[in-house]
């Protein structure tokens, strides 16, 4: 479930309290992009499966669909998609436009990418968020820093996408959460 209310909020970029990096570009250029089948399906969060779901299926050769689902809410509709950067498999996130947000609204959303490090077997994937913490501790102590706007708690990266797969692969092992989120395979 935890999963399932971050995801959702990207899509209301404006009402981010953030626990997560967001940017306003992929992580990915067209031919970075993988696809790997194994991901198709539906996958739950162990015990609780049933209440929330991640479905992924196929938008074309190179994108997925992840429709996120939760007992009592809304549907969350995502396009994902999967690349390799030094043999480390990531997806991008993207929140597709929501259905209940009038136009006037809307325009006042921006949606952002968010990236995940993805560890994908047979009949599980784990899934690792960046870490907003980890990323301003990265950039308060060693200098090293990458392009981003920062207010109260969120940080934007703000960086082209080459830049950001150079500073994210260089230092992705002092930028993940420390509690990856695994799913068992349903369907």
């Amino acid at each position: 479930m935890r999963l399932l209310r971050i995801l959702t909020a990207v899509a209301f970029a404006a009402m981010l309290s953030g626990c997560w990096v967001l940017s306003i570009e992929p992580l990915y250029t067209e031919d970075d992009l993988i696809f790997e089948p194994s991901l198709l399906g539906v996958w739950g969060g162990g015990d609780n499966s049933d209440d929330e779901t991640w479905t992924f299926t196929s938008q074309d050769s190179n994108a997925y669909l992840l429709v996120t689902t939760e007992a009592g809410e809304h549907d969350a509709r995502f396009d994902a998609h999967l690349l390799r950067l030094n043999g480390r498999l990531y997806m991008d996130l993207l929140p597709q436009e929501p259905d209940a947000v009038n136009e006037f609204q809307l325009g006042h959303l921006i949606p952002g990418h968010s990236f995940w490090t993805v560890s994908l077997a047979r009949d599980s994937v784990v899934l690792d968020v960046l870490d907003v913490r980890k990323l301003k501790k990265l950039i308060d102590t060693t200098g090293v820093s990458i392009g981003h706007i920062e207010r109260d708690d969120v940080i934007v990266l703000t960086d082209k996408t080459p830049q950001l797969q150079d500073y994210i692969s260089k230092n992705i092992d002092r930028l993940v959460s420390d509690d990856p989120v695994t799913m068992k395979r349903i369907k």
